[in-house]
């Protein structure tokens, strides 16, 4: 028989635009993940921005906030020993150790907001 692994994939109550939010309820996801054995944990695109930012996703700090959250994803040792798959605007970060993460195509490009109008 084959290896076993435990995938965790969760559905956050984010909030457009509430960063230091949406950071603690990531990290409350990737605690009960590691808490239930799994190895992966799968988050919802946009979960760091949130959904239905409309024109924001334009503004600059925007994506500077979330990569601020990232940053803080990184240098948690919460993320430690598990793979995560978090959703920031226009793609999706995915990694295991603070030098091992990778951007992902995302999924979410609805018009008018991630293509010209």
């Amino acid at each position: 028989m084959g290896r076993k692994v435990t995938v965790a994939t969760c559905a956050l109550n984010q909030w457009a635009l509430d960063f230091e939010g949406n950071l603690q309820r990531i990290l409350k996801s990737i605690e009960i993940a590691k808490h239930k054995g799994a190895k992966y944990r799968l988050g919802p695109e946009l979960e760091i921005c949130g959904y239905g930012c409309w024109d924001h996703y334009y503004e600059s700090d925007t994506l500077l906030h979330s990569l601020q959250v990232l940053a803080a994803l990184l240098e948690s040792p919460v993320t430690q020993d598990i793979i995560c798959d978090v959703g920031i605007s226009s793609c999706a970060m995915w990694g295991h150790t603070l030098h091992k993460w990778e951007p992902r195509p995302s999924h979410h490009t609805h018009s008018p907001f991630f293509t010209s109008w």
